[in-house]
């Protein structure tokens, strides 16, 4: 160890002093054939890797030098690593790296300096990854073949999550007792259409527990017709996500459909979801909303409540003796709101 902290200290002196006659040394179109010969090797070295071309990866690095990832290693450890790796199932040929941001400094006429981002696109077990890490490397040409002598990794913290705290105008935790271990957000980068989405995110707590957002309108507009609540969904490793519906009577619940007889479960894209339901005479609320339980993380987007004919099926999960049981949790106060609002989540915050 005291040996590499030496060699890195001569290194470092060896570089600065380097970096001080690059002008001296190479002019703007030196630099550029430079750079495109550093970027063909580290292109092809990562090609190699994926897939697992062992006699290529090995020859990207030179017999003496060092890398560090979590540690020290010599490079003839590593020479002598990789093919074993390269063989094993743990490679995976559906690995994908990527290089952005690179830049590259001449040291000497056969030394130079590159610093970029790699983007490693990992998939294991089904499951796909992103994976961003800095890389620093020290590379020296030989007999005209530029091979890596150092080399540095180190992995970039994820971004800050792009949410804005508080709730969206126009909709609230409901029930209220719904989970504070979910934290529900507005979000300006992960979005269906313009604008923003909503994020609900499990924190803490109670695994089982489920975070939700919902809005009552009067049904005031809706008697005697059906209706169907569309919205858009995206989720990421998602227990089970859902829209949901629920028509409320005096002291009864006249229809209630919250999919969970076929929730949005894993990772997924945004697609478009519904839920459809009667609302009966004496209906006098229509309550509309989404919600994620369990663990995970889930976005909805650009909700849509409209009146629809008959050809239309129901999804309605209530058998009719369901709809006829007292329920004192259901008032019969008829909501203020007459027409849902703020369905794209675009008209602000409650703090």
């Amino acid at each position: 160890m005291k040996r590499l902290s030496m060699a890195i200290m001569i290194l470092a002196v060896f570089i600065a002093a380097g970096m001080q006659n690059i002008s001296g040394q190479a002019g703007a179109g030196d630099n550029a054939k430079l750079e495109a010969e550093i970027t063909k090797v580290l292109r092809g070295y990562y090609d190699a890797f994926s897939r697992r071309d062992v006699a290529a990866t090995v020859n990207a690095w030179a017999d003496v030098g060092f890398s560090y990832e979590g540690g020290y290693s010599t490079n003839k450890e590593l020479k002598e690593a990789l093919p074993a790796y390269l063989r094993s199932a743990a490679a995976n040929l559906n690995d994908r790296y990527e290089m952005e941001d690179l830049k590259v400094f001449p040291v000497t006429g056969d030394t130079a300096i590159a610093n970029y981002i790699v983007i490693s696109n990992l998939e294991k077990n089904g499951k796909k990854t992103v994976q961003r890490d800095v890389t620093t490397n020290f590379l020296v040409r030989r007999d005209g073949r530029w091979q890596i002598v150092v080399d540095h990794t180190s992995s970039l913290p994820k971004a800050l999550e792009p949410t804005t705290s508080g709730m969206p105008v126009g909709w609230t935790r409901m029930p209220a007792n719904s989970s504070s271990g979910y934290l529900i957000t507005v979000d300006k980068i992960s979005k269906h259409g313009n604008g923003v989405s909503v994020s609900i995110k499990f924190g803490c707590g109670d695994e089982n527990g489920f975070g939700s957002i919902g809005q009552s309108i009067a049904a005031d507009n809706y008697l005697g017709k059906r209706v169907r609540l569309t919205g858009w969904l995206k989720t990421e490793n998602a227990d089970s996500a859902v829209l949901w519906m629920r028509i409320d009577g005096n002291r009864r619940t006249l229809g209630f459909d919250n999919m969970m007889n076929r929730p949005v479960t894993g990772t997924t894209d945004w697609k478009q979801f519904e839920v459809v339901l009667d609302v009966p005479a004496e209906a006098i609320n229509v309550v509309i909303g989404s919600f994620i339980q369990g663990k995970g993380q889930m976005w909805v987007d650009d909700l849509k409540l409209e009146m629809v004919g008959s050809s239309v099926a129901s999804t309605n999960q209530l058998s009719p003796e369901q709809t006829r049981l007292d329920n004192p949790n259901r008032t019969g106060k008829k909501s203020d709101i007459k027409q849902p609002v703020n369905l794209g989540f675009e008209d602000g915050i409650v703090p």
